[in-house]
């Protein structure tokens, strides 16, 4: 009996039934996906891995996942300002709002509203602005290494100067630079001197000048010069005194009950401090000192004193008187 031989194409099919179609990006259901291009789709955000070339080709933009890997990021999405991810997949879509146009957005250029001021620009020297956007560069140079450039600084050369171009500690409109004492409001460049307050009101370098100062006037005293000896030849009982002012020279007259000391003259030893003396000689001198220094143009502080030197003294003793004068 002959076999019957079956044909040989026959044979070539049969080897075929095995085969399955693989997994394609090609919207079309293959037998090893579940879904259409499931394995395509690897974070499941509904849009296909715009790397595989086969999804590229089959599907529109709006449908392909420049991060596969990331469900947040997806055409589609909304971008996140300054978080350094394409969000949506659209690359023309900033990563935040460029207002002044020059190429930074506000994510890294700290003055987004000034379009001379970026990342890119040049530190442009002693205009107040961090032109750069980088805080180590120096608005200026700063020769002496004080902390203050040259655009601040006083005196760069110094060190020991800090005074400041910018800064107006007492708020008279005079910065630290300009001003004599940037700690009194009432003293600055081309302010008024006002007399006797020991103060270079004006800042010319001068204290109360321009000032006359004349103290000749009646005095009172908050105490009582009184004292008397050698059997009431000697009699002092004044709290008044006259002061004549002739700078350099001056006079102090006693006013009062007593014969003693009456006029004593004298010069100033400064602009504000005189002694005047009065000498009696004989058997017994006698020596008056009154010595002051006024602390206003209304007050002084003085001594006086009263020395008896000789054998015709008999009772009388050295005394001394402390008091402050005011008229």
């Amino acid at each position: 009996m002959m076999r019957m031989l079956l044909p040989l194409v026959l044979v070539a099919c049969a080897s075929d039934i095995g085969i399955t179609k693989q997994a394609q990006c090609d919207a079309v259901l293959q037998q090893q996906e579940d879904t259409v291009d499931a394995p395509f789709d690897v974070d499941g955000d509904g849009a296909f891995d715009g790397a595989n070339p086969d999804c590229a080709a089959t599907y529109a933009a709006i449908d392909l996942d420049c991060d596969d890997a990331d469900p947040e990021i997806r055409p589609g999405k909304p971008e996140l300002e300054c978080n350094g991810v394409d969000d949506d997949c659209d690359p023309a879509t900033p990563d935040g709002e460029d207002v002044d146009a020059d190429g930074y957005t506000a994510c890294e250029d700290c003055a987004d509203a000034v379009a001379e001021v970026s990342p890119g620009a040049l530190e442009v020297a002693c205009n107040s602005l961090d032109d750069d956007c980088d805080e180590a560069t120096l608005d200026g140079a700063d020769a002496d290494g004080d902390g203050l450039t040259a655009c601040t600084d006083c005196d760069d050369t110094d060190a020991a100067v800090v005074g400041d171009f910018t800064v107006d500690l007492d708020g008279d409109g005079w910065t630290q630079c300009n001003d004599c004492d940037d700690t009194d409001i009432d003293a600055f460049p081309g302010g008024s001197e006002v007399c006797d307050n020991a103060v270079d009101d004006d800042c010319n370098g001068l204290v109360d000048d321009g000032c006359v100062s004349d103290y000749t006037d009646t005095w009172s005293l908050d105490d009582t010069i009184a004292y008397t000896c050698t059997f009431g030849v000697v009699t002092m009982d004044f709290e008044r005194v006259l002061i004549t002012d002739a700078y350099p020279d001056v006079t102090v007259n006693s006013l009062g009950s007593g014969a003693q000391p009456g006029e004593m003259t004298g010069v100033f030893t400064s602009s504000t401090a005189f002694s005047a003396e009065q000498v009696v000689r004989g058997s017994c001198t006698e020596v008056y000192t009154f010595a002051a220094e006024f602390t206003s143009m209304t007050t002084f502080d003085g001594t006086f004193t009263a020395d008896f030197v000789g054998s015709g003294c008999f009772d009388c003793a050295s005394q001394s008187w402390s008091f402050t004068g005011s008229r």
